[in-house]
């Protein structure tokens, strides 16, 4: 239960907005004295914790508590979103990290805060800053609502990642997730669709996605190798399929993710 308190205003300490991230980067793990509030805008987002990974889709917020151990990971390029670093009440006792579905007050303050920062300089001032600082008390105010973290659906997130690996990238159907999660099919997608994820089909092809970028970034293989190994019919398919769900083809993205990773080694 987060605190319901106005005794402590919301300070702002660190507020940034970010444009856009290149696929596969992560932030260190870390944690700090504040609280922390992100907006996702477009593309995803992987919350990384002690206890397990929570993935956030275009439109969803998170809340941290301070000192909770953390990192962030962007799996797809393209990710947009407003993080803001507060000093606020103290966390109440289990209060770790919450985090809320598009329907959730939380993601309307989330949206109202991405607008107000949009082109906007990273230090916050004067009634910028206040406003700021009045969304981040409504946020705490608003946030006792049910934690996703915590939901059903981050055991089928997980499932649907594991047989993914399994099958290397290769096709799985959502009645062999409802199958694994000892549900039907329709329990399955409704449950799943409750939780703010999507769909199971969508998500399947998300995780699909990631694999194929680690082996466009990370391996010599050539694109059709990879098409092949993933069980798509030709190179064509495989195409299709990647351009529809990160946005780019495969060949833009591995150009992409080489010109990162020369940036990074000259700039690390």
């Amino acid at each position: 239960m987060m605190a319901k308190t106005a005794e402590q205003v919301p300070c702002v300490t660190y507020l940034h907005h970010q444009c856009w991230h290149a696929a596969g980067s992560r932030s260190n793990t870390h944690r700090h004295a504040h609280w922390q509030f992100e907006f996702i805008a477009s593309g995803s987002v992987e919350v990384v914790r002690p206890r397990g990974a929570v993935d956030l889709q275009a439109g969803a917020a998170v809340l941290i508590a301070p000192g909770l151990q953390h990192a962030f990971r962007h799996p797809l390029s393209g990710c947009r979103f407003v993080s803001v670093k507060f000093d606020g009440p103290p966390a109440q006792h289990g209060q770790q990290l919450s985090c809320f579905p598009v329907d959730h007050p939380c993601a309307a303050i989330g949206l109202a805060l991405y607008r107000l920062c949009s082109g906007a300089p990273l230090v916050a001032r004067g009634k910028q800053r206040q406003a700021i600082e009045h969304l981040m008390g409504a946020a705490l105010m608003s946030a006792d609502a049910p934690d996703l973290s915590r939901a059903g659906a981050v055991d089928i997130v997980g499932t649907i990642g594991r047989m993914v690996r399994a099958q290397r990238g290769g096709p799985v159907s959502v009645g062999d997730v409802a199958a694994a999660c000892g549900c039907a099919p329709r329990t399955l997608r409704d449950r799943f669709r409750r939780s703010g994820h999507g769909s199971v089909k969508g998500w399947i092809d998300h995780q699909r996605a990631i694999l194929s970028q680690e082996q466009l970034r990370y391996s010599d293989a050539t694109i059709s190798s990879i098409a092949e190994d993933m069980g798509f019919s030709d190179l064509y398919a495989f195409s299709r399929f990647f351009r529809r769900v990160t946005g780019m083809s495969p060949s833009a993205f591995r150009r992409q993710a080489v010109v990162h990773d020369r940036q990074r080694r000259l700039h690390g």
